[in-house]
């Protein structure tokens, strides 16, 4: 009888064929159908193929996933400039930051002369001042 395969073992299997071979577009989906986590997640979207459905649903569950400001700075980076789900996710990453090197990330990211950009740059010199 055959056990059923792991996201990991799909993975083992994925990186054995050239990605644009149907082997590897297998190993894919299997992946994809496992992946629970958001690093599995993470690991789908980078490893479909540029603009493919598949890295579109592994970045949705991204973001269905997210928790940590780590992850929200994933999902900003691989989202497109302009796009919902990148607004959302500095949104998300400005209600999770604590640290200044948190707070700099957010205010790089905010658009030129937002409210976010002067709450981060607000916060920013709050925690400067606080570690002096």
């Amino acid at each position: 009888m055959l056990r059923k395969k792991t996201f990991d073992q799909w993975l083992d299997v994925w990186r054995c064929w050239n990605p644009r071979t149907r082997h590897a577009l297998f190993a894919l989906k299997n992946m994809a159908k496992l992946a629970q986590s958001f690093k599995q997640c993470y690991t789908v979207y980078h490893c479909a193929p540029g603009g493919s459905d598949l890295r579109q649903i592994a970045l949705k569950n991204m973001a269905a996933l997210a928790q940590t400001f780590d992850d929200w700075c994933d999902v900003y980076r691989c989202t497109v400039e302009g796009s919902q789900l990148r607004q959302t996710a500095l949104a998300n990453m400005a209600a999770l930051a604590q640290t200044f090197e948190e707070w700099h990330v957010v205010y790089n990211r905010a658009p030129e002369g937002s409210e976010l950009r002067q709450t981060a740059r607000a916060n920013m010199i709050e925690l400067e001042s606080a570690a002096e």
